[in-house]
């Protein structure tokens, strides 16, 4: 069997990289990489060497967007983008959640493909939007499949456990987040803050640590949240990630676009009170603390990976 992923940039492989490693010997992997793309997290703006790398490790060649072909299963990320008909066509399309970018216009979904997603809010927005949509719900995200490994590395670089993870705003925002850090810090938690490097810089704050992207491959964000007591943002959609992983997130949810988002019903997803930051903090930090550890079921949750492309991919 033929097995290929579509990739527009490094942000989609900590979704695919999981993937692409328990996919048996016997199978072909190529990776179709989008040079068109100039995104700030691409390879037109990164470089080719460190894709290549990550995927050849796992058997992926990589191409190029433009080869025509086709074959028996395509994964993607976010939806099914108008990018996928330049390589033919599939016996199943698998698209796989990144937040909630699937409500992009650039993004969609259709009867033809599965969408893969982490929780029922999200799949319910998905069959909304378009409802001959096949949106399924898996038992844990791909980005969590090798969670202790990932903790390890953290540990490895200097990232404590039970340390906090903060999304940093994308704009404005600012005296939110450093009410936020500051709270964490009194409180005892070492904490990392995290930002895109394509949004605003982080002004430095007394006791946390700043991260950007393009540090640590795949994504500084599964690593910095592996093993965290909890993980804080502003308008972000990663508690789609954490909070179906067993990582606790607390969400402020202070830009209006993010006020759309689909919102889990799991008690690791906590609403803060955006009038009342640091008070909030303070009520929330020890639920906030109680994890659900899901890292030991990944033969079961790759048998439902099978299951969803109707294929033996072992």
């Amino acid at each position: 069997m033929r097995v290929d992923f579509l990739v527009h940039g490094y942000t989609e492989l900590r979704y695919l990289l999981p993937i692409a490693e328990r996919i048996g010997q016997s199978h072909t992997m190529r990776a179709f990489v989008n040079r068109r793309t100039v995104k700030y997290n691409t390879v037109a703006t990164q470089g080719t060497e460190k894709m290549r790398s990550l995927l050849s490790d796992r058997r992926v060649e990589m191409l190029d967007l433009e080869h025509p072909t086709g074959g028996d299963v395509l994964f993607s990320v976010e939806g099914v983008h108008p990018y996928a008909s330049l390589l033919g066509d599939y016996q199943r399309i698998v698209a796989v959640q990144h937040a909630f970018d699937y409500n992009n216009p650039e993004s969609h979904v259709d009867k033809n493909s599965l969408s893969v997603v982490w929780d029922e809010a999200s799949a319910l927005q998905i069959r909304n939007f378009k409802p001959n949509v096949n949106a399924v719900v898996a038992p844990l995200p791909t980005t969590f499949w090798n969670r202790e490994t990932d903790a390890n590395f953290a540990r490895s670089v200097g990232v404590p456990d039970h340390s906090v993870l903060v999304f940093y705003p994308d704009q404005g925002l600012i005296s939110a987040a450093e009410e936020a850090c500051r709270t964490l810090v009194r409180e005892g938690f070492p904490v990392f803050v995290k930002q895109r490097a394509k949004h605003q810089p982080i002004r430095p704050i007394p006791g946390t640590a700043s991260v950007y992207d393009a540090v640590w491959y795949p994504s500084e964000s599964i690593f910095l949240s592996a093993n965290a007591a909890f993980c804080v943002g502003f308008g972000t959609g990663a508690y789609a990630d954490t909070c179906a992983a067993g990582i606790s997130f607390i969400d402020f949810p202070m830009p209006d676009y993010s006020k759309k988002y689909a919102k889990p019903d799991s008690r690791h997803f906590l609403l803060g009170d955006c009038n009342n930051i640091a008070d909030s903090m303070k009520m929330m930090i020890k639920e906030a603390q109680v994890t659900t550890p899901r890292n030991a079921r990944h033969d079961e949750v790759f048998k439902f990976f099978l299951m969803t492309v109707g294929e033996d991919l072992t």
